[in-house]
């Protein structure tokens, strides 16, 4: 009981210690300013709404998240699948698209 009470209250407590004291970690991932600056750069080239995402699974998955439209990953960026789309676009090693 005691190690579960222990375990209980330190694991938080460790955890706010890193978040708050180390910021270069993945709890500080900005998704939702990547996701605004990607949105009003797609808004301004497109009519249409982002409904995938390519590139690998931690950076996509969290634009992914963060978007409005909530698109689907698809996976890692292949000339395959960007000439499946009608409108896409490029931002770093992540590509946004509408069908």
């Amino acid at each position: 009981m005691i190690g579960f009470v222990l375990f209980f209250f330190l694991s938080p407590g460790l955890y706010a210690y890193v978040s708050i004291s180390k910021d270069d970690k993945r709890t500080d991932y900005p998704g939702k300013e990547i996701a605004m600056k990607t949105q009003y750069a797609w808004d301004q080239q497109f009519d249409s709404s982002i409904n995938v995402v390519l590139g690998d699974e931690w950076n996509a998955g969290n634009l992914s998240y963060h978007l409005k439209s909530r698109p689907v990953w698809e996976g890692i960026v292949k000339r395959e699948k960007l000439d499946q789309l009608k409108d896409y676009m490029c931002l770093d090693s992540v590509c946004v698209g509408s069908r």
